[in-house]
């Protein structure tokens, strides 16, 4: 028998992976079999409560499970909109304002998918395991302008697995979040997003900057920010720590075939794309410190349509309580 183990150290990757033997297993759905369609907003909101587990109880993973299938009344839907998947609160009506984005689910072109057709997105959302406690408000929205006969059936379950975590989060703060315009040459993209300050009380804290990040809409000359390849540079103190090309290779997508131009590389997605979350640990030391996010210089002609689309936060730690954290993650063989 061949085995393989990843072993994941402190930290790695975006979310805290691995669970024991004994840990328990849950599930909470909070959309099942939901038709969504648009309406004439252009924005269609889909929230719903449900029982998460009770403060009391550790836990180590969360994912979530998207299901996308054609509903049993109408077709599927055919265009690619950008929807949200949000923890608006958490503990009840009277508990927390949270307005936290868990993930973004780019529809597919739905055109040529026929009645019983369904397909599963999974994202890591361990980090708001915090907020996802006893009951919960979460939202599903729907954009676009297609005729209310077209939609989708929404499924969106939470997989939870109980036990100790080698580190937890202490606090969520709400960075950079909205849609932001690229190219505008009256005020650049950096002075709409501005930059986050944070403070740090001991002289070693640990933290994560986590980010979603698409872009949407098309101008001249660059097409940007859908079809242009850009990149996107993060400062800590005023020091570079990263620089990403925000650009999707989407002839590779799992989601095949669809109809359109669903093999067209894009912004950071792709039609029929559950995008995960760029993730950095971040150590510094006692007192105050800057984010900064910048993105390559560019300007539209004319009025810009380009728009970046952002959901950043950053996760103050506490721990660790362990050394290492380490999981079987898969048994390549026998499968």
């Amino acid at each position: 028998m061949v085995m393989k183990i990843l072993l994941f150290f402190l930290l790695m990757g975006c979310g805290l992976l691995g669970f024991s033997q004994q840990s328990q297993h849950l599930t909470v759905m909070t959309h099942d079999h939901l038709t969504v369609t648009t309406n004439r907003e252009g924005l269609n909101k889909f929230a719903r409560w449900a029982q998460f587990p009770k403060k009391g109880l550790p836990i180590r993973k969360v994912l979530m499970h998207v299901t996308l299938g054609c509903p049993d009344s109408i077709p599927c839907a055919h265009w690619d909109y950008l929807d949200h998947i949000t923890l608006l609160r958490s503990g009840g009506m009277q508990g927390k304002n949270c307005q936290l984005e868990l993930g973004r689910l780019i529809t597919p072109y739905g055109s040529q998918f026929k009645r019983g057709w369904h397909f599963t997105w999974t994202t890591d959302v361990t980090d708001f395991k915090q907020e996802l406690r006893d009951s919960v408000l979460v939202e599903y929205a729907h954009s676009g302008w297609e005729p209310q006969n077209v939609g989708w059936s929404l499924t969106i379950l939470f997989e939870i697995f109980a036990g100790r975590s080698v580190i937890e989060t202490d606090s969520i703060h709400r960075l950079w979040q909205g849609s932001f315009l690229y190219g505008d040459s009256a005020k650049s993209i950096e002075e709409r997003l501005g930059p986050m300050y944070f403070e740090s009380k001991t002289s070693k804290s640990s933290f994560r900057l986590r980010i979603q990040q698409t872009g949407h809409g098309m101008d001249s000359p660059g097409n940007c920010s859908e079809f242009c390849p850009r990149w996107r540079k993060l400062l800590l103190d005023g020091k570079s720590f990263d620089q990403k090309n925000i650009w999707k290779e989407c002839g590779d997508n799992p989601l095949y075939p669809q109809g359109g131009t669903w093999v067209y590389d894009r912004g950071g997605w792709c039609p029929g794309d559950l995008p995960p979350a760029d993730c950095y640990d971040i150590i510094v030391g006692k007192g105050n410190h800057r984010l900064d996010l910048t993105m390559q210089p560019y300007k539209a002609t004319g009025s810009p349509q380009a728009a970046e689309n952002i959901a950043a936060y950053l996760m103050a730690y506490k721990g660790p309580f362990a050394k290492n954290d380490v999981a079987l993650e898969s048994i390549l063989v026998p499968n």
